[in-house]
């Protein structure tokens, strides 16, 4: 892990964990909910930014996310068109990365309190699964 708890993860740590619908019961979080943490940089460094849960790691207390960003991914295959949400207080459109996910331990979580809508996050996990069956 990350200094702060934080680390990209292959696709086989979906299978592992549990994205049952509904709050799980170690981690207090449900598929869908937006988090914000800090996330690492492809490179060096990383920001704070808002994550969709997309399963729950109740053997390490640890969430499996994909990071939301506001720049413009329209043409970019790597990414998820989510449209508006209260996760962006400016309004701004959001987009998911859905080729590369992370797991966030739940005591780096830094808020919470929004989620998805059930059509964002069907679309969200379709395109994650697309790019977890061609790895």
């Amino acid at each position: 892990m990350t200094e702060r708890g934080c680390v990209a993860v292959s696709f086989n740590e979906l299978r592992h964990c549990d994205d049952a619908d509904g709050i799980h019961a170690v981690t207090g979080f449900a598929p869908g909910d937006v988090i914000w943490s800090w996330v690492p940089f492809d490179g060096a460094g990383g920001k704070d930014r808002p994550c969709v849960v997309l399963a729950s790691d109740g053997e390490r207390d640890a969430l499996i996310v994909a990071y939301l960003t506001s720049s413009d991914h329209s043409d970019d295959g790597d990414h998820v068109f989510l449209g508006y949400g209260a996760w962006a207080s400016d309004s701004r459109a959001s987009w998911a990365r859905a080729s590369r996910v992370f797991r966030v331990r739940t005591i780096d979580i830094r808020d919470s309190g929004v989620s998805l809508d059930r059509a964002q996050l069907k679309a969200l996990r379709w395109a994650v699964g697309l790019h977890q069956r061609s790895r």
